[in-house]
């Protein structure tokens, strides 16, 4: 089974196809811009990567037949400064699509902040 979530900032750091992971209807649940539909959210995250020039590291991917779930690190510029934020996704499956909820919690400190 491919996970959707596998990739997924990959394709939004480099301009990939991103949408056709997302089932009809699919909605995306973050803490900094709450609920949105999945289109808003592409562009959002699209333009909160490309204003950090952000890059993108994966380090875990986790499948099953209903979820699915990612981990990486994103080194970003923020304030003139580089930093490290760990990003865990959560997705809910239909199929190989992710639907109903994508959960996605970002750390607002830098991974340095936790050594």
């Amino acid at each position: 089974m491919r996970n959707p979530n596998s990739g997924l900032y990959e394709a939004l750091v480099g301009g990939g196809d991103v949408a056709s992971r997302f089932a009809a209807g699919a909605m995306v649940d973050t803490p900094l811009r709450g609920t949105q539909g999945a289109d808003d959210w592409i562009i959002e995250e699209r333009a909160w990567l490309a204003a950090g020039s952000a890059q993108v590291r994966p380090l875990n991917h986790i499948v099953t037949d209903t979820h699915a779930s990612a981990e990486y690190v994103i080194a970003m510029t923020h304030e003139g400064s580089l930093v490290e934020l760990p990003l865990h996704l959560v997705a809910e499956l239909d199929g190989d699509k992710i639907s109903v909820d994508v959960d996605g919690v970002r750390q607002s400190r830098p991974i340095s902040h936790f050594a």
